[in-house]
């Protein structure tokens, strides 16, 4: 057997192996605070079946579209706790301390071309003021380890030079957004003769919610007890949405619920290096999908009641540098 052959099967020997090998268990406790940037946006849309008192229509989607872009500074914290090496627990909040830095946008179809983003009977941009949470709690459980060792270099040292962790978990996410638009700046770009139309003041209050149970699967690398690796998949099919929204200038509320048959999938590559023995920094990019729809009830003083389909799709990418202790 050569050298290469012989260090293969040496590294299948502990493949899988979460015992192989003593190591340093580790810290039950970990609590970090970490600031961020977080990009994106969240779109509604509303057209299709339409249900009135005295009947029911089919017209085409969408018909209107809002979009809520955010540009936001969060302040995120998180407490971890391990009963046992194999088992992590985790509960983390997020909060925005500062608001959007970009106008929501309104789009409306009324007349054909609908969803055609070059053709708008009616377009608007309106100054938006931002809020969010969001609360994550997960349990996490390591099925399998994996420890790799340059023997085919003559390595002899007793710890690897790197391990390996595969995990896989059920969490629960809540994620709450409150917008406030005001300014309004409206035109009509199928109507070019028509004169843009400014309406100062508030014009609409928007509010969103989800509920979100997840799984979780994903793996670790550890070089040496310092560096950490993570890189995980969080992912749900039954994501319930729900939202209202408060048309001011035009006395209409609408509130929507998705049920529980909406999806959401999120990637995650984290980095945490310990610079002393309990201390370590803390880096993460997280980028994520959500997408409901369902039926949006609305009440409008100029048709009455009635019932519309509405899907609502929220991207985001994450950034957050931060300090960590464990004990």
């Amino acid at each position: 057997m050569n050298k290469k052959a012989l260090a293969l099967f040496v590294l299948a020997t502990f493949l899988f192996s979460g015992s192989a090998l003593a190591r340093k268990p580790l810290p039950r406790f970990e609590a970090n605070i970490s600031g961020g940037y977080l990009d994106g946006d969240t779109t509604y849309e509303i057209g299709g079946r339409v249900s009135y008192p005295g009947g029911t229509d089919q017209i085409p989607f969408p018909i209107s579209r809002l979009e809520f872009p955010f540009e936001l500074g969060v302040a995120v914290a998180e407490g971890v706790y391990r009963p046992c090496d194999n088992w992590r627990l985790s509960v983390s909040g997020m909060k925005n301390f500062t608001d959007t830095g970009e106008d929501m946008k309104d789009s409306d179809w009324l007349y054909g071309n609908y969803g055609d983003p070059t053709l708008k009977d009616i377009y608007s941009h309106s100054q938006a003021d931002a809020d969010l949470y969001a609360i994550d709690a997960k349990l996490r459980y390591v099925f399998a380890t994996a420890e790799e060792r340059n023997i085919e270099f003559g390595y002899t040292g007793d710890e690897p030079d790197v391990r390996y962790t595969f995990f896989a978990g059920l969490g629960f996410r809540y994620e709450n957004y409150h917008y406030d638009v005001h300014d309004v700046l409206e035109w009509y770009p199928n109507t070019p003769w028509i004169d843009p139309n400014r309406v100062s003041g508030p014009a609409l209050k928007y509010d969103l919610d989800f509920m979100i149970p997840l799984g979780e699967i994903g793996c670790e690398f550890w070089w040496s007890e310092k560096l950490r690796v993570e890189l995980s998949t969080t992912f749900s099919i039954f994501v319930h949405g729900s939202d209202k929204d408060q048309h001011l200038l035009r006395n209409r509320v609408s509130s929507f619920s998705s049920g529980w048959n909406g999806k959401y999938l999120a990637g995650t590559v984290r980095a945490q290096y310990s610079f002393c023995t309990s201390w370590f920094a803390d880096l993460a990019v997280t980028g994520s999908r959500i997408n409901a729809d369902g039926l949006s009830h609305a009440n409008d003083p100029n048709i009455g009641p009635f019932i519309i389909e509405e899907k609502v799709e929220n991207v985001q990418a994450l950034f957050t540098a931060g300090l960590g202790y464990r004990f």
